[in-house]
């Protein structure tokens, strides 16, 4: 039996899909494959919306020459309906000024390397917590690979269509962690 096909067919679009204003700039973060990070808010006539704050991750012009913001807002629509990995809620590209945007989620707790300087500066942390953060990095890290069907060979899973999303830097830094 053949797997079911995945539609991951993205609609790129040269003009984001809501207005977006700058709340903070937060420089290029670690990483460094940014033309710039900012705190951003939505002006959408949504109340709840525009209360919310989020990421707006800018794409450098020379990111244009190899395709990077098609791949990552590819990527990130594919993974996108996971919970333990930040969503897209917005993006751009405009390829005759060589400008693009992501916007995602703002993950309102930071990162590991807080939690860990926190602790290092003798604050306390659940050894609950630690392994529940554990458990969803590693549950992300498989549906990178293996999509929401992890028992697929690896034929099946090429044809599904899913593309195999190798995470290059792991580190404390980009687990980011959500209040829930």
């Amino acid at each position: 039996m053949s797997p079911q096909k995945i539609n991951l067919t993205v609609e790129y679009r040269s003009k984001p899909a809501y207005k977006w204003v700058l709340v903070e700039p937060l420089g290029k973060m670690a990483g460094g494959l940014n033309s710039g990070i900012n705190l951003v808010r939505t002006t959408t006539p949504n109340a709840q919306a525009s209360k919310l704050l989020f990421i707006e991750k800018r794409f450098r012009p020379t990111d244009f020459k190899h395709k990077v913001p098609y791949r990552e807002i590819q990527m990130l629509h594919q993974l996108g309906d996971h919970p333990n990995i930040t969503t897209m809620i917005d993006h751009f590209i405009d390829e005759k000024t060589l400008t693009g945007s992501v916007y995602l989620e703002l993950c309102d707790m930071g990162n590991m390397a807080e939690v860990v300087a926190a602790v290092a500066n003798g604050n306390f942390v659940n050894e609950h917590k630690v392994w529940n953060w554990f458990i969803q990095v590693t549950e992300a890290l498989v549906y990178c690979h293996w999509g929401s069907r992890p028992e697929m060979t690896a034929d099946e899973l090429l044809q599904s269509g899913w593309s195999k999303v190798y995470h290059r830097d792991i580190s404390k830094y980009t687990p980011s962690i959500v209040r829930k």
